[in-house]
């Protein structure tokens, strides 16, 4: 069965013009496009909504980290307000310096949800955020010396020469059936996955139609390999003191799922599936910043129910909610970690690539 499209019917003549533009930019991008001297990744999709490219990012900060090389990370902050500062060229830029991986400068107004997440969870790591990902990246190759940067959704953000393409879909939703905006989830068409280097199927364990996903993608990206990936519970924690809490406290807990990220529903099945019972979903909008109404109809909800909420969530919350919660924390497991490994290793093998290079190969 398709998602229901997330917009009116009327709109849906648009999809032929909107998939027309996509390949248009895709084939055409711009002629200065940022190249930088240290490779860059990119992590994106194809679609809107939770495909877990946040977790993914934070795999291979924790894979290139273990083999010795210093990453950065740029996100896009969204929903946030940056500072409005000289980039790298002199010109005015809205971006924040979020952590120089000694230090957390940022606030989640200013950063987003996710960088100040990441600054978190990786204090050794810098973190900038800014939605003009290519000139926040040349800030951050100018400012740290690092070996690679690590790009948060930059799959079609074209004006970012990019060593590495790192493309999500989630196998939740079979491929086949999949359409492009308005018609469907899609920002472009699946034939852009030629594009990619390396195709991550997330929720594998969750699949339905596994193998006619894997057919669609043998039919429209025959030469790039694709490795399966699961979202796994990883640590469960005290909201307010951080302390660890045993996974095995949610068995038989009646629970509260308060959320705003893209994929709410499988935030629930998730607490289901370590034993929660009686899981009461209450889903914001991705990246939801807080009132406090908001937090007062969670509690009001719960009526002394166990809440718990997502690791991005609850950098918003802090100390100020008037309840007790819990954050599950949840990481992302590669189901062939050594074809990863290979693929992004290989960047380092002779040196740093030329950005240049890649740009002439591929346009995207």
């Amino acid at each position: 069965m398709r998602r229901p499209s997330p917009t009116p019917l009327w709109l849906h003549p648009l999809t032929p013009l909107v998939e027309r533009i996509a390949l248009y930019r895709r084939e055409h991008p711009p002629r200065n496009r940022v190249a930088l001297p240290v490779p860059v990744i990119s992590v994106g999709n194809l679609s809107f909504g939770g495909t877990g490219k946040t977790p993914t990012v934070g795999a291979l900060v924790e894979m290139l980290t273990d083999e010795g090389k210093r990453v950065g990370v740029v996100m896009g902050g969204y929903r946030a307000k940056p500072p409005n500062q000289g980039d790298a060229r002199g010109k005015r830029l809205r971006w924040a310096m979020v952590s120089d991986g000694e230090e957390i400068y940022g606030d989640v107004p200013s950063s987003g949800d996710e960088a100040m997440m990441f600054a978190r969870r990786y204090p050794s790591i810098p973190v900038l955020a800014g939605r003009r990902k290519a000139y926040v990246a040349e800030m951050m190759a100018q400012e740290f010396e690092l070996d690679a940067i690590l790009v948060d959704d930059a799959f079609q953000h074209h004006r970012l020469a990019r060593n590495m393409d790192i493309v999500l879909l989630d196998a939740r939703h079979p491929l086949e059936r999949e359409r492009v905006m308005p018609s469907g989830w899609l920002r472009e068409s699946t034939e852009a996955l030629a594009s990619a280097d390396l195709i991550v199927l997330t929720h594998a364990n969750e699949a339905v139609e596994m193998e006619a996903t894997k057919r669609s993608l043998e039919r429209v990206a025959p030469n790039i390999p694709t490795v399966d990936a699961n979202h796994v519970p990883h640590e469960l924690r005290d909201g307010r003191t951080d302390k660890s809490i045993p996974l095995e406290q949610l068995s038989g807990e009646s629970v509260v799922a308060a959320c705003g990220i893209g994929s709410p529903h499988g935030f629930a099945t998730m607490l289901e599936s370590l034993g929660a019972s009686d899981v009461e979903l209450i889903a914001f909008s991705d990246h939801h910043f807080y009132s406090e109404t908001d937090i007062d109809s969670i509690a009001r909800t719960a009526d002394g129910r166990r809440v718990v909420t997502t690791a991005k969530d609850a950098v918003k919350w802090g100390d100020d909610a008037p309840f007790e919660y819990w954050v599950l924390d949840v990481r992302l497991e590669w189901a062939s970690p050594k074809i990863v490994r290979e693929r992004i290793l290989a960047l380092f093998e002779s040196g740093k690539p030329s950005c240049s290079l890649r740009m002439d190969e591929k346009g995207g």
